[in-house]
């Protein structure tokens, strides 16, 4: 998306709503200054963090006049934060203040709002009741479904066979119906009849 500028120095997306950096800064030679600060992002992969050192840290050419900015974003402090928060102790990339960089939740619950370089435990949550009986909701469903799928297929096959047996017995059907016919057809000519014989009214 970016590389196509190459003499890019400072690229500001801050509060742009993004959810993760999908795209490639690391082909911009000149950057000095990635600004990614009061987004969205819940946590980095670590091929994202790898990208940071390269560019940021030790891995940059110009080591110490390049700056990575990440502070109010969203971030849960949680197990799956663990890899970024060690990164984070370690890493010779250079943040624009970097101590600000907060829980907004995580688990524990005590996390939430912690700078992320204070946190010393990132533990996973267990699943909830809650969760149980949104699982439990979803098999009804999908067993109600099921059941509506079953029933149709049931009257279509009651239809199919008596598609078959009407077909089947046709022939004697016919020989049944033909009479039916033939009499309602003789009854409807002599109501003509009867009509077309009926005098009509001279006015004088």
């Amino acid at each position: 998306m970016f590389c196509p500028l190459k003499s890019l120095e400072d690229l500001y997306l801050g509060d742009n709503q993004l959810q993760g950096v999908e795209f490639d800064f690391s082909c911009l030679k000149q950057l000095r200054h990635l600004d990614l600060q009061y987004n969205k992002i819940r946590r980095f992969p670590s091929k994202t963090l790898r990208k940071f050192d390269q560019v940021f840290g030790a891995g940059s050419s110009q080591p110490g006049a390049k700056q990575l900015s990440l502070k109010g974003n969203s971030f849960r402090c949680d197990c799956h934060l663990k890899n970024f928060a060690q990164w984070l102790n370690r890493t010779k990339t250079q943040f624009y203040h970097k101590e600000a960089i907060r829980c907004y939740d995580g688990y524990p619950e005590s996390n939430a709002g912690k700078r992320v370089l204070n946190v010393d435990r990132f533990e996973c949550q267990k699943p909830s009741k809650t969760t149980g009986g949104a699982d439990s909701d979803f098999a009804s469903a999908e067993g109600s479904t099921t059941t509506h799928a079953l029933l149709v297929i049931l009257i279509l096959l009651v239809i199919a066979v008596g598609c078959l047996v009407v077909y089947y017995n046709r022939i004697k059907l016919h020989e049944k119906v033909k009479p039916l016919v033939v009499s309602f057809q003789k009854s409807m000519q002599y109501r003509t009849i009867g009509k077309e014989e009926e005098p009509q009214e001279v006015n004088v």
